[in-house]
């Protein structure tokens, strides 16, 4: 990392999809890069598969979001991993100033306090199964979903005027179990109550699918969707600095 240059810091949050969970490392296409970093043991270490509390042989899209970004912005990144697995808002984990939510702040809190500079990007979130089969009712998600991201955000430094990006549970598990039909329709509303919210579409503009577990995502979606997450924030960031030049950003939602 050049010295003076600040860090980019892109959260991630939910629960195992937004982690490392698709089984299959590549050492080539996962391969880590000098310029993306890991918050862990609070410090920052050069990021590599799998993330914290992922899968000892899986990938996620945090990494390859975060590579690309950096790339492209020619920036160093720092990402901060707080998706666990199997928790949700049943439970009491997700919740606003509950443990997972006081967690993830507490580590971007601190990353921020240690590294002069650092700007949280973007916040990155998909869950849902968890709450799916608790049988979660859809107004009782999306309440739960609008108070924990919105006081997430407004509780991490640098964080005010990050998005919030939104992905989706793999749609072949989503569409066969009318709980999760109803997680996704209320996580749809949620994203039109947040500010600055949007969504990161599993289904456009090809259909992402599951592993053999069928509950997650395979590491091939897992790749795509880290640039589908870092695409849709790309228009994001750019409509924010350029809004007499505002891309689409339906192809991505």
């Amino acid at each position: 990392m050049a010295m003076g240059t600040a860090l980019a810091i892109l959260v991630f949050v939910g629960q195992s999809n937004a982690n490392s969970s698709g089984t299959g490392i590549d050492a080539m296409l996962d391969a880590p890069d000098p310029n993306v970093f890991e918050w862990r043991n609070q410090n920052n270490i050069v990021a590599q598969e799998p993330l914290l509390l992922g899968g000892a042989t899986e990938i996620g899209f945090g990494l390859r979001m975060a590579k690309r970004y950096s790339k492209h912005y020619e920036s160093p990144v720092l990402i901060v991993q707080a998706a666990v697995g199997n928790t949700g808002f049943t439970g009491n984990f997700w919740g606003a100033n509950e443990y997972g939510w006081i967690r993830a702040v507490d580590f971007v809190n601190a990353a921020v306090a240690a590294n002069p500079g650092a700007q949280v990007k973007a916040i990155s979130w998909i869950q849902g199964e968890t709450d799916a089969i608790a049988q979660t009712s859809e107004a009782t998600y999306q309440s739960a979903l609008v108070s924990s991201l919105s006081a997430m955000r407004n509780s991490m430094a640098t964080a005010s005027n990050a998005p919030i990006l939104i992905g989706e549970m793999v749609p072949s598990w989503y569409e066969n179990n009318v709980d999760a039909r109803a997680i996704r329709i209320a996580t749809n509303k949620a994203i039109g109550i947040i500010p600055n919210a949007y969504s990161v579409s599993s289904r456009v503009p090809t259909v992402l699918v599951a592993q053999s577990d069928t509950i997650h995502y395979s590491a091939a979606s897992m790749r795509i969707l880290g640039d589908r997450f870092f695409e849709r924030l790309r228009i994001v960031l750019e409509n924010q600095a350029n809004p007499a030049r505002k891309q689409c950003i339906g192809a991505f939602g």
